[in-house]
């Protein structure tokens, strides 16, 4: 059996400034960093073998704690993990995208599994993009306890797959990781089990980004 501890990165700028964050390697805010200190410290005495993340910044600094804390230094960097290709809607913001490709955006927010922006990566392809990474990490390291640093779209995309869903009950089904948010997940033999999914108690709820992504919002005049 494989533990995977899974975490998504902490807060970044893209998550304040209300922007489609994507591929875009922007910088992390102060409340991230207190949530990379507070992470840390959830990983104190915590055995991992191996800790993987995505190539951009705010998850590799996001790894790079989880290994402060577990006593692991090397980060190793798979692309199979990093967060959806927005495409000709990278780094907008809701008002700018519905001005770009108003249908791709209302796929966005209301009919996610549809979401295929031009020049950019489908959620059913990030759907199955990370399955078959985190899979095939777990399964290369039977026996071991790894963690994975990724991303809000990705991590939601590999909980359905994991839940046994479809992509198009994604929606109404798996919700979003806060930052820094942990799953734990068992793998054997191609079989997956949640132990715990979304756990922040790491840290006061003031240090809750979001609940629901902040640019999200904007969309829901919330």
């Amino acid at each position: 059996m494989t533990r995977i501890y899974l975490v998504r990165h902490c807060q970044a700028l893209g998550n304040v400034s209300k922007r489609f964050q994507g591929q875009t390697d922007g910088d992390i805010t102060d409340i991230g960093r207190h949530q990379l200190e507070c992470l840390e410290a959830r990983f104190k005495g915590v055995h991992v073998d191996k800790i993987y993340s995505s190539p951009l910044k705010r998850a590799y600094l996001t790894a790079e704690a989880i290994g402060r804390g577990c006593g692991v230094s090397e980060v190793i960097v798979d692309n199979g993990l990093i967060e959806i290709n927005g495409g000709n809607l990278e780094n907008h913001t809701v008002d700018e995208m519905n001005e770009i490709d108003p249908e791709q955006t209302k796929n966005w927010f209301s009919t996610f599994h549809l979401f295929s922006p031009a020049g950019g990566e489908s959620t059913a392809h990030v759907y199955h993009r990370m399955y078959d990474t985190v899979s095939r990490l777990a399964e290369e390291n039977d026996g071991k306890v790894i963690a994975i640093a990724s991303h809000g779209c990705a991590i939601r995309c590999l909980m359905c797959a994991i839940k046994g869903l479809p992509i198009e009950k994604i929606y109404d089904n798996v919700g979003w990781v806060d930052n820094t948010g942990v799953c734990i997940i068992e793998y054997e033999r191609g079989k997956y089990n949640i132990v715990c999914e979304n756990d922040t108690s790491h840290y006061d709820e003031r240090l809750l980004s979001e609940r629901k992504p902040m640019w999200f919002t904007a969309a829901d005049g919330e």
